[in-house]
């Protein structure tokens, strides 16, 4: 059974650290490479694009990391670890990746947003390590379930401060005010107006470094294949993660026509406008929510509570206990409307829910933070 406390955690910041084989044998490409080798060329070709993007850019590039749009991750680090020299000696030949991540609140969460919303970056790489499922093809729940099977259980874990991400960069905007070299997250509609807004010198000099980016990711179309594993998709979509505000202003608006750029990187540009993402998916439509299906309290608060009793019970006897569960009248969101009523309502612990002999598959879905409880949690809360 995976680890449910692997992760550990300091004041409300968590350390999660990640250590899964990467594939044997050799990728299905027209390149001769292992899996191993192609993964050192991607975590070099990430590196040497966020390198350009945030120190060697001049100005600086207007754009936020890809990890540092959603505010919550403060330190990450990907390494490919061999094997030692008596595991060598003994046959086995199989490398690691290893992942370091520190990020604020808790592990469910975190990892749910980055299922949602840098799961196709972090495919780029998690792709070389066995049975890794895709971000976009996996379910939340078997994403999640292969991560806590490869996490490595935490020893000590340090941290300066126990101040977000947020927090930290609303205190450096106090000392060093925004400008137009500071990472902005706007939408499409946004990114344009400020290119509207930029002198022709500097966006050309953004543009330039957009296309470097470019240029990286397509020297690497020869290792992406579009085989059976699906390689090209997972390079397009991540490419598309990395240059996301990019695609959102557009090549047509940072490099001019009678750019000379244009004729020096002619094929890479028709490569990036040919590996444009297809039209958004809609929506699907908000569920239909029968009030009469919801414990009172979920979606509203009864205002003309007067008077409450807390009773506190252990369950002995999960059949008893499940007889009276379904026989007791809970309140649920349509009589929680009715005025001047009694109100029933009922919490379960994870140890309540463990002595009702809830399945543990159901019970591993859990948060961390609800599985741990408020008592050994108190430190944090």
């Amino acid at each position: 059974m995976p680890d449910k406390n692997a992760s550990i955690q300091l004041a409300g910041i968590t350390n999660l650290s990640l250590m899964a084989p990467v594939k044997t044998g050799f990728v299905d490409s027209f390149d001769t490479l292992t899996h191993v080798a192609r993964l050192q060329q991607v975590l070099a070709t990430l590196n040497g694009i966020r390198l350009a993007g945030r120190e060697a850019a001049v100005p600086l590039s207007p754009f936020p990391d890809p990890v540092g749009r959603f505010d919550i991750v403060h330190f990450f680090r990907f390494a490919i670890v061999p094997p030692d020299a008596e595991a060598q000696a003994a046959g086995a030949i199989r490398h690691r990746l290893f992942l370091s991540v520190t990020f604020d609140g808790g592990w469910e969460p975190y990892m749910r947003v980055i299922w949602r919303d840098l799961g196709t970056l972090l495919d780029l790489m998690l792709c070389h390590c066995e049975d890794y499922p895709l971000s976009h093809t996996s379910s939340c729940e078997t994403y999640l379930q292969w991560v806590r099977r490869n996490e490595v259980k935490g020893g000590f874990f340090y941290a300066e401060a126990a101040t977000s991400v947020q927090d930290q960069r609303f205190m450096k905007s106090l000392v060093t005010p925004a400008g137009p070299g500071t990472p902005q997250k706007f939408g499409a509609a946004q990114w344009q107006q400020l290119a509207r807004q930029l002198p022709a010198n500097q966006l050309h000099l953004i543009g330039a470094t957009a296309l470097r980016a470019i240029r990286t990711f397509h020297a690497l179309k020869n290792l992406f294949p579009d085989n059976a594993a699906g390689d090209e998709g997972i390079l397009l979509r991540g490419m598309n993660d990395v240059l996301r505000e990019v695609r959102q202003i557009g090549l047509s608006v940072l490099i001019a026509q009678g750019d000379g750029l244009r004729t020096l990187y002619g094929p890479v540009i028709d490569w990036f406008n040919r590996a444009a993402p297809e039209g958004a998916a809609p929506l699907p439509s908000s569920p239909r929510i029968n009030p009469g299906d919801v414990q009172g309290g979920i979606l509203s608060s009864p205002t003309d509570t007067t008077h409450g009793a807390l009773v506190l019970l252990r369950v002995t006897s999960a059949p008893q206990a499940l007889e009276a569960l379904a026989r007791w009248p809970v309140s649920n969101e349509a009589s929680s409307a009715e005025p001047h009523r009694l109100r029933l309502n009922v919490a379960l612990t994870y140890a309540g829910l463990k002595a009702l002999k809830l399945p543990a598959a159901r019970l591993e879905r859990l948060p961390q933070e609800f599985i741990d409880g408020m008592d050994a949690r108190a430190g944090i809360l």
